[in-house]
């Protein structure tokens, strides 16, 4: 068996286990911002666009940068 047909059958295996979320698939293919925020996070941006205009769009880009480069006295 080649490499490639090995790879192609794991994943195969792999994504027949798959089980996602009830939000998933009761919903948009989304998580909520519930689900979606990481622990000891205390401040969440939201915006009303789709994950592919997210990088594009002035407003995140700016909100970024300013997190990026803010001071940070927790060191």
């Amino acid at each position: 068996m080649s490499q490639t047909d090995l790879s192609r059958r794991c994943a195969e295996k792999w994504t027949d286990q798959l089980r996602l979320p009830a939000e998933i698939t009761r919903g948009d293919l989304a998580v909520t911002l519930k689900s979606a925020a990481l622990d000891g996070v205390s401040r969440v941006e939201t915006y009303p666009l789709n994950h592919v205009k997210l990088p594009r769009d002035p407003r995140v880009i700016r909100a970024t940068l300013a997190v990026l480069m803010a001071d940070d006295d927790s060191e």
